[in-house]
């Protein structure tokens, strides 16, 4: 209703940057993984997506549990602008999600319901609709770019590496997380590898802006 939904651009930009060349044409990653997956792949991938969230949050709170409120503070505000400055890229560009065009071609239907894609595979295993439940809630499908899934871990290791005496455990955590959950995106075609990049600008802008905020104003 802001700007219009862009479906078949991303996609061809995509195709054409990091296509896959297969029998049946040129395949975008996602696509390529939608008939090349395994359910040890996919576990793995659904771990990480569970914990986009928790994690970063959980060592937000061990900070601040250790004596480093400032940085616990400039943490969660990094990432609470990090989330802020997404949402302006969903507004500016609007973009459908691979799954999308694996599911619906390239007409914008508007009350498309939310679809947890490769996700449901780890679903059908474990017996539980856990990802079905959460992304048939999604108020935004349209919100591909960027993706935020693959912001909130390298804040979190932005943090992990730049705090002084904090394990380093934490940021080699925070590391495999991080491509864990850029390659789950992809893998599980919720994003392109594009989206990915973007959400990683996000980080970068959000540490940035967190980091321009006076000590004060966040105590306040």
């Amino acid at each position: 209703m802001v700007n219009e939904v862009h479906i078949s651009q991303p996609y061809n930009f995509e195709r054409q940057l990091f296509g896959i060349v297969t029998a049946d044409g040129i395949k975008t990653p996602s696509e390529w993984f939608a008939v090349h997956h395994s359910i040890g792949v996919d576990l793995v991938c659904g771990l990480f997506y569970m914990l986009w969230i928790p994690l970063p949050i959980f060592f937000s709170l061990c900070l601040f549990f250790s004596g480093r409120e400032e940085s616990a503070i400039r943490l969660t505000m990094a990432l609470f602008l990090t989330k802020l400055v997404g949402y302006v890229g969903y507004y500016i560009y609007p973009a459908a999600p691979p799954w999308y065009v694996m599911e619906h071609g390239f007409e914008f239907i508007k009350d498309t319901p939310g679809s947890a894609a490769g996700l449901l595979r780890v679903d059908d295993y474990l017996g539980i609709p856990i990802f079905h439940t959460m992304y048939t809630a999604n108020a935004n499908v349209f919100a591909a770019i960027p993706s935020l899934h693959s912001s909130y871990y390298p804040v979190a290791l932005w943090y992990a590496l730049s705090t002084k005496g904090i394990s380093r455990w934490w940021a080699a955590l925070f590391l495999v997380f991080s491509l864990g959950v850029w390659f789950a995106a992809v893998y599980t075609g919720h994003h392109y590898i594009i989206d990915v990049i973007l959400g990683v600008v996000c980080s970068a802008v959000g540490v940035m802006l967190a980091s321009a905020i006076k000590t004060r104003t966040l105590r306040y």
